[in-house]
């Protein structure tokens, strides 16, 4: 919270706070407690207005402006609520002020970015990684805290139904361990201490009331959605589980961090629904911390953006496509990516891997280019078309082919360390050796093998050697060299382009 003195225009003075990244959560349908705190606490008259409502959402008891703002007069904002429509699910940041007068006569104010999260009846509700209020629906709940969480307040907890499933905490594995760590606070609501300055305070509940039907541990919550899952431009929705997805979950970044946070210990992506970026480097799928697993069993990811940030473990069976003008980046940090599925690039951005793949999948640079600046090992393929370069930074096993018409480039920054073969290539492709410089001592020479479908091509500078695995059947004599224009030497076939002819 930041203080800042004002005069309005009337020349009366006053004390500003702006509060960011309130993250309450709730039920699609039912009221959402906003989270507010009562600036005064003295039960004087404070208005607040909420801003950036989507159409369909109602801030319960306020006013609806012609300017779509919401406004009310109250002298208790901590009691806000906002319900949003029965069929949505997903996250959205409303803008909150809230303007009152002090005793002498001053003016006051504070400012909140409130980013709510709605989540479907009969679905968890997730509790994000910093401090959080969540609230709970008339019917059986369940509330998934993983570690790390803040300090969060749950509203409307029914003890005789509701549960918490505590994930990844040491030391609490009974409804014994959760005792000796709750009392009742001096409001007698009852306070569950995690450790590490993380709580859960149950509001209007007693810790007598708690029994063990009450507690669950390391429990993998199961999520259904077959509709829509939004997550709009700067908001934020946490999830965890098994995720069964047989609809649209949708990242919609306009310029402003959008953020899909994996909790503890990930999600397993299912039953071959779509993930979908928008075209900005600001949507963000990240863990809490790089053990976080994202398993992605057949749902197709695509867009653009951040795909890990350093604080995730990739395992991807599926389809990932980078679609956008901007890129798609896959940072796992120092894990390494694991690929079976495929890795595709259609966009002019390009797909971007940082770190280190195990690939037994397919790696297909379609339109759009892939750089992998970590070693790549595995029995896997890649397949270069439509005009895409395919870069890898360092040794590679991967076996490549040049799809037909492709007048594509496979750039190989470490040629030396390149184990895999290579398919397909014609006179309209190029093999770009970034590790090789061009020169009067540049040369090469191909020694076609028994069989007769394909060979080695050796390049050399005078002092390196590269030896290129080839496909197919070639005549010895149609190797060019060329400059790259970057002064490294390009291998390229059957053109009669000036250069080092072997």
């Amino acid at each position: 919270m930041a203080n800042a003195s004002f005069t309005d225009l009337a020349g009366n003075q006053g004390i500003g706070k702006t509060v960011n990244n309130l993250s309450p959560a709730g039920y699609a349908g039912q009221p959402i407690n906003l989270g507010l705190t009562d600036p005064l606490q003295d039960g004087s008259l404070v208005t607040a207005t909420v801003k950036d409502v989507p159409s369909g959402w109602i801030i319960d008891g306020a006013t609806l402006n012609a300017d779509g703002s919401w406004t009310l007069e109250t002298t208790s904002p901590h009691g806000l609520t906002v319900t949003t429509p029965a069929d949505y699910a997903g996250a959205a940041v409303l803008n909150v002020s809230m303007s009152w007068t002090n005793g002498d006569g001053t003016t006051g104010s504070t400012s909140v970015a409130d980013n709510v999260e709605a989540y479907a009846p009969g679905m968890p509700i997730f509790a994000w990684s910093g401090d959080d209020v969540l609230t709970g629906s008339s019917g059986n709940d369940l509330f998934v805290f993983s570690q790390p969480i803040g300090n969060d307040t749950v509203h409307s907890f029914d003890a005789a139904a509701d549960k918490i499933d505590l994930i990844g905490y040491s030391g609490f594995a009974s409804f014994a361990d959760v005792q000796t760590h709750m009392a009742d606070d001096a409001n007698g609501n009852a306070v569950i201490r995690l450790g590490d300055g993380q709580s859960i305070l149950l509001d209007g509940v007693h810790s007598s009331a708690l029994t063990d039907g009450n507690l669950v541990f390391d429990q993998t919550p199961v999520v259904n959605n077959a509709g829509t899952m939004t997550i709009g431009d700067g908001a934020m929705l946490p999830l965890s589980g098994t995720i069964n997805n047989t609809g649209l979950i949708s990242l919609n970044s306009a310029g402003s961090d959008t953020l899909l946070q994996l909790i503890q210990h990930g999600i397993t992506l299912q039953s071959g629904g779509q993930v979908v970026l928008s075209d900005s480097d600001s949507n963000i799928i990240s863990g809490t911390s790089a053990d976080v697993i994202l398993t992605n069993v057949d749902n197709t990811v695509s867009g653009a953006g951040q795909l890990g940030g350093g604080l995730l473990s990739l395992n991807n069976q599926g389809t990932i496509v980078a679609t956008g003008t901007h890129a798609l980046v896959i940072d796992m940090g120092a894990n390494t990516t694991l690929n079976s599925g495929t890795l595709e690039a259609t966009g002019s951005g390009g797909l971007m891997i940082t770190g280190t793949l195990a690939n037994s999948g397919l790696l297909w640079a379609n339109g759009g280019n892939i750089t992998i600046d970590g070693q790549v090992t595995g029995t896997g393929e890649a397949t270069i078309g439509n005009l895409s370069k395919l870069e890898f930074g360092a040794a590679s096993s991967t076996d490549v082919t040049f799809a037909q018409n492709a007048a594509g480039t496979l750039q190989l920054d470490d040629s030396f360390d390149f184990s895999g073969r290579i398919g397909g290539i014609t006179n309209d492709d190029k093999i770009d050796l970034g590790d090789m410089l061009f020169g009067a001592g540049t040369s090469a020479a191909y020694q076609a093998d028994s069989s007769g479908n394909g060979g080695t091509l050796t390049v050399t500078d005078g002092a390196h050697n590269a030896t290129l695995h080839l496909l197919g059947i070639f005549d010895a004599h149609n190797f060019t060299l060329v400059d790259d224009g970057a002064g490294r030497t390009v291998v390229e076939y059957g053109l009669t382009a000036s250069g080092l002819v072997a």
